[in-house]
């Protein structure tokens, strides 16, 4: 029987989609009664969490792009602080009923909670909302050649290959990184249980020798619309909404609206913030912002658009567009961008391709009639997409309750 949740996240505040499901799923987890406990690297200085009557458990530690180069190269790739409080508290508070779930790790807590959780594995189960458990660089992506990548992860040719986004250097990090994980954490033998957030992830963790059983698809929780569409048609703002990372291809956002001469609303914040100003001095950047007022600003949109620059694995911002009915335009790299397309709700394009981006804006700037039909179906593409909180709680605890079940035969 289930007894406690404890979720596992780099971060106590929602600033990216991983850690932004993981204070989701427990706070929902708490309001049914369940008791939760949320481990995190961060300070843990969460209200949300605590009002839900969640039990906090804080490492205390700085994202590794926040913490000094020495300790951060050292604790990144083992935080033994991670390991020791994450051991503590499995020694203190362990029984047959708690699940371990694991959201993030990479940016604090470290490969260090595999060791820590070795005598836990068949009740682990890790939510893939990238790649970091199969890639060392976390994207299936080469980011010096923007392209997609087909190595096997740690292979010769992986090794060899530059596609870290900031140098080679730091893909031997990586590598290492990725070295440890494995000692402590294989994949092959693992008895854990993991939960993607789109089928297209599928493919690549059968051909790291997940086995089939272990793997399940989640889809992500939005809230529902109403019903009451936004008439995009009549908008003129184009939004871009997430972190301004390189990855996430803002700054070929600012380029394209600038050439294109269309209003662009930048939601988030990120290492690009001052150099997107620079390039597109007449794009409005807010910031982060809460969720209500996320729906606020795309209620005065034309166009979504997500011009990743990885395999992004399924885009929680795009479900929040497409919920009230504004249209997208995401990158043909996106594996949610195939459903996008099909269900008539947006365009799928090579965002990279700026020329090509800036005129496909331009006649969508002037095109009411095509924003409208997207527009119309977006609501009911959503809704295909992602699924309610309440169902996503409910598919949450039956995997729990699926591995309490078979937990036990796993680890034998």
């Amino acid at each position: 029987m289930l007894s406690r949740v404890v979720v596992i996240s780099d971060q106590s505040v929602a600033r990216g989609g991983a850690e932004a499901m993981a204070v989701a799923s427990a706070i929902l987890l708490a309001n049914a009664g369940i008791s939760v406990t949320y481990f995190c690297g961060d300070a843990g200085d969460a209200p949300p969490l605590i009002a839900a009557g969640v039990d906090v458990v804080a490492v205390g530690g700085a994202h590794i792009l926040q913490a000094p180069k020495a300790s951060a190269f050292l604790s990144g790739l083992y935080s033994r602080r991670s390991r020791r409080a994450l051991a503590r508290w499995i020694a203190d508070h362990d029984d047959a009923g708690v699940i371990y779930h694991i959201h993030s790790w990479s940016k604090i807590l470290s490969p260090s909670i595999f060791d820590a959780l070795r005598g836990v594995q068949h009740r682990v189960v890790i939510h893939a909302h990238d790649f970091f458990i199969l890639c060392p660089n976390g994207g299936f992506t080469n980011y010096q050649t923007h392209t997609g990548c087909e190595l096997l992860p740690m292979s010769r040719a992986c090794l060899a290959s530059n596609c870290d986004k900031r140098s080679y250097p730091e893909k031997l990090w990586r590598v290492g990184r990725q070295r440890i994980r494995e000692h402590y954490f294989d994949l092959k033998t693992s008895p854990a249980t993991y939960l993607l957030v789109h089928r297209g992830m599928a493919p690549f963790f059968h051909r790291a020798g997940v086995p089939e059983a272990q793997i399940s698809v989640v889809r992500n929780p939005v809230e529902m619309p109403s019903g009451v569409r936004v008439k995009a048609e009549h908008n003129r703002i184009v939004c871009f909404v997430g972190r301004l990372d390189p990855e996430k291809g803002a700054l070929d956002a600012a380029q394209a609206a600038k050439l294109a001469g269309v209003p662009l609303r930048i939601i988030g914040d990120g290492v690009e913030r001052a150099h997107l100003a620079q390039v597109n001095p007449q794009a409005e950047i807010t910031g982060w912002c809460e969720p209500h007022e996320v729906a606020m600003h795309l209620a005065s949109a034309r166009l979504l658009v997500v011009p990743s620059r990885w395999r992004e694995t399924f885009g929680l911002a795009v479900v929040e567009a497409l919920r009230q009915g504004v249209p997208v335009v995401i990158s043909n790299t996106a594996l949610i961008s195939q459903d996008v397309v099909e269900s008539e709700a947006g365009l799928a394009i090579n965002t990279q391709d700026i020329a090509g981006f800036a005129a496909l804006l331009s006649h969508l700037a002037e095109a009411d009639d095509e924003i409208r039909s997207m527009s119309e179906r977006a609501i009911a593409a959503a809704a295909l997409l992602a699924q309610a909180a309440a169902d996503w709680r409910d598919a949450l605890l039956a995997h729990y309750q699926t591995v309490l079940a078979c937990g036990t035969r796993r680890a034998r």
